[in-house]
């Protein structure tokens, strides 16, 4: 078994449900919720984009480049 410490992060898989806003006036962003930390030093992956749809595909972009 192997213990490991939870400090947020990103979606475990491409079947994991986004969450999308709207950032501002022009910009979604796309992000996995239940991993999400927000914190200063957040390394956590967001996705923005002009639609939803451009969010979660910069979203899935940054997500399989890590």
């Amino acid at each position: 078994m192997r213990i490991i410490e939870w400090t947020g992060g990103n979606a475990p898989d491409k079947q994991a449900t986004l969450k999308i806003d709207r950032y501002s006036t022009h910009t979604y962003q796309a992000l996995w919720d239940p991993g999400y930390c927000g914190c200063p030093d957040c390394h956590c992956i967001v996705g923005y984009g002009p639609t939803p749809e451009a969010a979660v595909i910069d979203y899935w972009e940054q997500w399989e480049e890590q």
